[in-house]
């Protein structure tokens, strides 16, 4: 896996981030007022854009010049269920391509050691050496805040969250006929079921602007590659 981005801030870290453009920012900020409202001394420090950078892998805000909070973010900061905010953190952790990668390679199984887990991530996700601890720390601290050791009730295993009985892996509101015609008739069953979410995250009803519909389209753009990936390679995919 060429190029590899991992988040340098855990997702807790990168919802406060949407948290505060929404609550404090009015929905809207610069830059340099994002890094006075995270206490940053200023837009070229190294923790301000790797905290920027982190909760825009999460697909959390959008924006260069100003950024806002994403649809995805909202569904977090303002569920109108609680089974949506479930959702949307599921969503949100597995909107970082290597991330998504990982709990792909294990999740319903019994995880390896600490050492087992940084081997995995150098010899099948072509992590650098020096940078192994620290992608281990911020993927089960993500993973942990994503709900994802939640119904195991330990760190053995990775299992996606239960998330109430309404549909939709983001419970988004959406008619109930386009999703079934999306789940069951229009859309071939070899979809993956992390792609078929997004999708069915997408508010049609109220539509997105030209940046909203960029952002999509590049966390979608950035999982078809590592499914195909995936693909050539003749590992699972789903």
């Amino acid at each position: 896996m060429a190029d590899i981005r991992w988040p340098k801030f855990d997702l807790d870290k990168s919802v406060e981030v949407a948290r505060v453009i929404a609550q404090d920012g009015g929905g809207r900020v610069s830059q340099g007022q994002l890094a006075a409202l995270l206490n940053y001394a200023g837009t070229g420090s190294g923790t301000f854009v790797n905290r920027v950078s982190a909760a825009r892998q999460f697909g959390l805000i959008q924006g260069r010049s100003s950024v806002s909070p994403t649809p995805l973010a909202h569904e977090i900061l303002d569920p109108v269920y609680p089974e949506q905010r479930t959702g949307a953190l599921f969503n949100a952790f597995l909107s970082v391509p290597l991330y998504r990668a990982i709990f792909e390679r294990f999740q319903n199984k019994t995880l390896p050691t600490s050492k087992g887990f940084e081997n995995a991530l150098r010899a099948e996700f072509s992590v650098p050496e020096q940078h192994l601890a620290r992608v281990r720390s911020r993927f089960m601290k993500s993973a942990e805040q994503a709900g994802l050791f939640d119904v195991a009730g330990d760190h053995s295993r990775l299992l996606a969250p239960i998330q109430g009985a309404t549909p939709g892996v983001s419970d988004v509101p959406i008619e109930a006929e386009a999703t079934q015609a999306l789940t069951e008739t229009s859309v071939p069953t070899t979809i993956p079921k992390v792609i078929l979410g997004m999708l069915e995250a997408i508010p049609w009803g109220s539509g997105l602007d030209d940046e909203q519909i960029d952002q999509v389209a590049e966390v979608i753009k950035s999982n078809m590659r590592l499914h195909f990936m995936f693909q050539s390679q003749g590992k699972e995919v789903r």
